[in-house]
Order: structure tokens, then sequence, then C-alpha cells
């Protein structure tokens, strides 16, 4: 029995994981007025004819396939949003589209309609699972299974990463074949992990990314042969895209293309997604900085540890590749999603260095970041409870520092470790109690009725 435990602990948090991603997700973030509805459009739109997608588009201006410029029934009735319908549609390759489509296609969907966010949202609650599975899966091989599990609950807890992982995405449904040809790219199985992230351009271009990556890590590693197989495949692979946008409509296609390529880089952009992590609205969650910080942390360490090498290398070259693809009025943060299982990891191995150590610039760190739970329940501490709290809090840990006798460090280990499980209760009630709170200060569309 014992040796199933560990099993066991695993999918036990994955299921908590989805059950805060699941609870309440047609509420928040924006119910029924975000972008995963225009994505359940070409989904449902693909089944009936791959060659012929439609969906909304962001380009107008001499635009042959706008098929529908106009109000969309009561979408946002507050601002009236307008839908330029186009067909065929190409603001995106359609691969993760076909998954988001497809409960609204089995529920009787038939075209562009208001499709109900709990319809299109459960295809990326599904694709949940295998990012949280994969997180750990992948954690364990590079930072060993402590830092694993610590890397998973901070993934299914913390409030910004659960919220992020409700919204019907082309990068929702990308991160799960990301982080899975990423350990199996580490385990050595060059094929699997070829193949899918050969799949990745037709998630999403900046997929394209991933399996170049890959190859540079090989040519890196004089394994040249492999290198440039996968270096060919993922040219290959974009060009297939190319082909099929051609042979669907080459001068739409070719137009959506040069649309795409005015946005230019703009060195401002990773900066601003950092400091104001946001969905529509601002979220001040202080774990999401705390992620930047640990993930940064890591990219600047000087070390020839070849794990954390490997690890360093996937996650600076995602960020140059969001450089590049970046612009001054392109800073949305679902363009980041991959980044949150890597932040997640590094904030898992960081978690388990101050438990080690008790470290008392650790205990700073995760004291001002990792309570900002209680600001977004609205919990308001006066000046003389939070001076006294945060004094009994640092005094273990600051006599163990100074004397650091056995008695002490008994204690200080205790200590964190308490600290640590309310951090993570803390994240778990406030991803429950989030949504309420923040539908009584803001307007949150009622659940609208599923037709069969």
């Amino acid at each position: 029995m014992k040796k199933y435990l560990p099993i066991l602990l695993l999918w036990l948090i994955i299921f908590l994981g989805v059950f805060l991603r699941a609870y309440k997700m047609d509420l928040y973030p924006t119910n029924g007025n975000d972008d995963s509805i225009f994505y359940a459009w070409s989904g449902v739109s693909f089944w009936k004819n791959p060659l012929q997608l439609t969906s909304h588009s962001i380009f107008d201006a001499d635009n042959q396939a706008l098929v529908w410029r106009s109000q969309f029934k009561d979408y946002l009735p507050d601002q009236r949003f307008g839908m330029k319908i186009v067909r065929p549609w190409f603001d995106h390759p359609p691969l993760a589209t076909v998954f988001i489509g497809l409960p609204s296609l089995f529920l009787g969907y038939t075209g562009v309609e208001q499709i109900p966010s709990i319809i299109i949202r459960h295809p990326v609650i599904v694709a949940s699972i295998f990012t949280l599975l994969f997180t750990f899966l992948l954690a364990q091989e590079l930072f060993g299974k402590k830092t694993a599990y610590l890397s998973l609950i901070i993934l299914a807890t913390v409030p910004y990463f659960v919220f992020a992982h409700r919204q019907a995405f082309l990068e929702n449904i990308l991160v799960p074949f990301f982080l899975a040809s990423l350990y199996f790219f580490y385990k050595k199985k060059y094929g699997w992990a070829l193949l899918l992230a050969a799949l990745l351009p037709w998630f999403k271009i900046p997929g394209l990314g991933v399996i170049l990556m890959m190859g540079a890590w090989l040519l890196k590693e004089k394994q040249s042969k492999l290198g440039w197989t996968y270096m060919a495949t993922g040219l290959l692979s974009f060009v297939s895209y190319l082909i099929y946008g051609l042979a669907s409509n080459s001068h739409i296609f070719l137009q959506t293309i040069g649309h795409q390529g005015v946005r230019g880089a703009f060195v401002s952009s990773l900066r601003d997604i950092i400091s104001m992590p946001h969905f529509y609205d601002g979220i001040k969650d202080g774990w999401y900085l705390l992620g930047y910080l640990a993930l940064f942390s890591l990219l600047f360490l000087n070390t020839k540890n070849k794990k954390i090498l490997f690890f360093n290398w996937f996650a600076v070259t995602w960020l140059v590749v969001l450089f590049l693809l970046s612009g001054p009025n392109n800073n949305s943060p679902w363009y980041y999603y991959p980044l949150l299982p890597l932040m997640s990891m590094a904030l898992g191995y960081r978690l388990k260095i101050f438990m080690e150590t008790r470290s008392l610039i650790y205990a700073v760190i995760f004291w001002v970041l990792g309570l900002t739970g209680l600001d977004l329940l609205g919990i308001s501490l006066s000046s003389n409870i939070l001076r006294l709290s945060t004094m009994i809090f640092f005094l273990p840990l600051g006599l163990n520092l100074i004397w650091g006798n056995i008695y002490l460090k008994k204690l200080s280990r205790f200590w964190v470790l308490i600290f640590v499980s309310l951090l993570i209760l803390l994240n778990v009630y406030t991803s429950l109690k989030f949504v309420s709170k923040y539908c009584t200060q803001h307007e949150c569309y009622p659940a609208q009725k599923i037709v069969m």
C-alpha cells in the first residue's frame, strides 16, 4: 500500500487543481465576452469544412473574406461589442480550435451564435489535467520528487494560475503538448518528442519555436544529425500550415499573414506583463510576481548543473520567441501562459530550498508576496496587527539565525512547515472565494442556458 501513496497524492493534488479550475469557471475571468467564443466558432466550422473556417477577425480594412460586420445579439450589452465575421479565418492555425469547438459541436451549436462559457471552457479544463501531470513529471526529472510535488501544488492552487487555465485560449491547449514534448525530449525519447513538437505550430505559430529550440539544443550537444532532423521537421510542419492556408484561399491567407507581421518586437512588453498581472481586469496576485522572480533567479544562476541548464534553455528561448512576436499593443497575458508551468517549477525549487534552509531572506520574500490572497479577498488587517504578526513570524527564524541550537532548528523547521502549509491553504481559499467577491464589485453576467 505504501508504494501507491505517492501516486495517490499526485492525483489528489491534480484533482484539487481541476476542481479549483472548474468551480464557477463560467463567471471569471469574463463570462461570455472573451476571445474563447471565437475559437469555438472556428472549431465548429472546421468540423463542417476544414478549408472554410469562420470566426471573428481583428482585421477589417480591405478584407475580402468579411461576411458580416455587425453588432452580435446581446454579446456584450453594456458595450455593444462589434463583430467582424470572416470566412476563411486565418488569424491562427486551426488545430487548437478543433479541440475547443468539440463540446459545442456535440451539443448542437452549428454556427456563429452565443455559446455558454461553461461549454466552451470544458476542453481547457481537461487540458489542465495533462498540464498539471506533465508539470509534475518534468519537474521530477529536473529537480527531484519533493520539488515536483511543490511545483504541482503551486500550479494547482495559485489563484492567477487557476483562473488563467479556465480560459479557452489556444495557449491552454498548446501547453500540455509543449510540456509533454519537453518531458519526452529530456528522457531521450526523441521520436515522441518530435511528433508532439511538430504539432505545436498547428496550435499557434509561436509553437514553431519549440521544435527549433530542441534542434538547437541537440546541435549544441553535438548531436548534429538528430538536431538537423528536428530543424527540418519544424520547417516542414510550418510549411504544411502555409500550404493549408494557400489551398484554402491564397489571397486572404497572405493578407492575414501580412497584417500579423506588422506586430514588431517591443522591449517593454515583458516588463508590462510582469508588473501588471491581468486577464482583462487586473488581479494583484503576489504569487505571479514570485513566479517570475523564481524563474529569473534560475536563469541568472551560474551553474554547471545539466538539468538546470536544460530548464533554463527552454525558458529563455521561449522568452526570446515571445519578444520577437510581441509589440506595443500586443501585451495580452495569454501569450505568456506557456511560462506558468515553468514559473511553478522554479517556485517549487525555491520553496524547497526555503523549507530546507529556513532562510530569513526567503521568509521575507514569501511573507511579503505570498499573503496577497488576503488583499484579493478584501481582508484588511490593521497596521498594529500586521506589525505584531510580522515580528512574531520572524522571531523563531531570527533566533535560529543567531544561535542555531538544536531546539531552535527544530522550532524553525516546524515554523516554516506551518507557514508554507498556511500559504497553500490561503491560495486554495482565495481561489474558491475570489470570484464571489469579484462579482459583488463588478458585473458578472449570469450563467447562460445550455441549449441541447
